[in-house]
């Protein structure tokens, strides 16, 4: 009922969204080093891309969505694009485009997800995982990971590979089959 406010706890969440980016990016950097910690700068400038921002304040006030649902809107045809690129480097930078709206949707809800702690030589088996959850790995108990998505050049693997992690990619439905 109220567009102004819903546009208002958007901005809200993208601020909240950006401080949490920066606190992984210095993570990142002090366990990994800058090499591999610049990943998050190109989160940062979708955070900061006025239209990306626009499209989605845009549904909200258009459609008189609430905040969750106009991100995902935004961020699925966002996708879509990123899907039908032949390149296939480019085509792995749609993982950052999801990692950023499932952040967004996560801080409309009111912050971060609890992770829960890892056993003891935890492989990490998972349909997808997005590079802000590589760079926050319990590094003292993750021994490798696997999933279905991804290739070479995501920035999932470039972070395991620099984090030391042994990973598996791209393998379809090993997640299912686990």
């Amino acid at each position: 009922d109220d567009v102004e406010a819903e546009r208002r706890r958007f901005r809200a969440a993208v601020d909240l969204a950006k401080q949490q980016v920066i606190g992984i990016k210095q993570q990142a950097e002090a366990r990994l080093g800058k090499e591999h910690a610049y990943i998050f700068d190109a989160h940062l400038l979708m955070l900061e891309d006025e239209k990306l921002t626009g499209d989605i304040e845009k549904e909200i006030t258009d459609k008189k969505a609430n905040a969750e649902w106009a991100v995902k809107v935004v961020g699925d045809r966002l996708l879509s694009l990123y899907s039908e690129i032949k390149d296939e480097y480019l085509r792995e930078r749609g993982s950052d485009v999801e990692d950023v709206m499932q952040r967004l949707i996560m801080a409309l809800g009111g912050g971060d997800q609890e992770r829960p702690p890892l056993s003891e030589d935890a492989v990490i088996v998972s349909q997808d995982l997005l590079p802000s959850a590589v760079a926050e790995l319990d590094l003292e108990h993750a021994r490798a990971l696997a999933t279905d998505t991804g290739g070479w050049t995501s920035h999932t693997a470039i972070l395991a590979r620099g984090i030391g992690i042994p990973a598996v990619v791209g393998l379809r439905d090993f997640y299912r089959r686990a």
